[in-house]
């Protein structure tokens, strides 16, 4: 799992390395071009709108799903340029709650969510409404999915022979060894070096930044004044790099298997899935052995952790056990950005450097 994360995180990492974005786009200050440029093409985007319709055979599946594209600009520095449109598709609100027939849900705007990857698609995301456990959030949201630039098929890109293209990943060892991890690296390399050998010049457009531009064209397109968003793996990174951008744009926001924004330790994620969490929302981690939780600075508002207190038996905290805080309890506190929380077999607490 963790060797799986390398590479799709490095060849991430190394796709943003190579597209090498012009000056001066990295932090993307108000008063940048890519800034005014965003602001012109969610304008553009919040008066033009969605026009939704029926979706391609293809994605012609069970549901109310409806497609739409949206403009985006290739290049946010010059936002009367060439545009690519990014493919969009939603499920309206039910407004219908499943426990009680009678009564009407309100609406809560639009629930919008990506994959990851990178390079995931999420188009068929409206879909999950179906499901009995989505039914409360369906009937409140507009649930939204879409494909990111570069993906399938908005303006897709391609970084190797198609024919090569159908061999898939072996399942990476649970404890991958040095030469394994090098071997993927290398993969990774050799793949991005495909992209921009493939793509030319417009692979500098295809990074982190320009996916959370796109995402805020995608709210105004939508019509929201504020971003309801649900990211997964990848998506949680560039969904922070998103409310770091534009944190008055930002009303909820739910990161699923949170990717480490560091570079440095682009192996791990926030937090590892090579050991199985427990009910109380810590990392269980065995009979006395520490558990830890990392914090980041990856959002404007410091990062609460949550490290379970001590464990017993199968990895249920002391306090679930006793009875003493509730169910599922756990004790928090906060973190300083940059340092992680640890418990051991004491139940001892500290703060440590990353």
């Amino acid at each position: 799992m963790r060797a799986a994360a390398l590479y799709s995180v490095a060849g991430a990492l190394l796709l943003t390395t190579l597209s090498a974005a012009p000056a001066g786009s990295a932090g993307a200050a108000p008063g940048t071009a890519e800034q005014h440029g965003t602001t012109v093409a969610a304008a553009r985007a919040e008066a033009a709108g969605i026009t939704f319709g029926k979706c391609a055979k293809e994605q012609d599946l069970p549901g109310k799903m409806q497609c739409g594209t949206v403009s985006v600009p290739l290049d946010y520095a010059r936002p009367e340029g060439k545009q690519i449109k990014l493919a969009v598709s939603r499920v309206r609100a039910t407004h219908k709650d499943p426990h009680n027939s009678k009564r009407r849900v309100p609406g809560q705007g639009a629930l919008v969510y990506n994959p990851g990857g990178p390079g995931a698609s999420g188009l068929h995301f409206p879909l999950i409404g179906l499901l009995p456990a989505w039914k409360r959030l369906a009937a409140a949201y507009d649930l939204v999915g879409y494909a990111p630039r570069g993906v399938s098929p908005s303006a897709p890109l391609s970084c190797q022979d198609p024919e090569q293209a159908v061999e898939g990943q072996a399942q990476a060892p649970t404890h991958p060894s040095e030469a394994y991890e090098k071997e993927r690296i290398a993969r990774a390399k050799a793949y991005a070096r495909g992209c921009a050998q493939r793509t030319g010049s417009a692979l500098q457009h295809y990074n982190s930044l320009n996916n959370a531009r796109d995402l805020d064209v995608l709210r105004a397109a939508l019509g929201e004044s504020k971003l309801t968003f649900m990211g997964a793996s990848y998506g949680t990174y560039f969904g922070a790099v998103y409310a770091t951008l534009f944190p008055s744009h930002v009303r909820r926001m739910v990161f699923d298997s949170a990717v480490n924004p560091d570079p440095r330790r682009s192996g791990t994620a926030a937090t590892s899935p090579s050991r199985p969490r427990s009910r109380s929302g810590g990392r269980t981690s065995g009979s006395g052995s520490p558990s830890t939780t990392t914090c980041t600075a990856s959002v404007p508002r410091p990062t609460r952790c949550c490290a379970a207190t001590r464990r017993y038996g199968r990895g249920w905290p002391r306090s679930r056990r006793a009875g003493r805080s509730g169910p599922g309890s756990c004790r928090r506190r906060s973190c300083r950005p940059g340092t992680t929380t640890t418990t051991g077999r004491r139940a001892r607490r500290r703060c440590r450097r990353m």
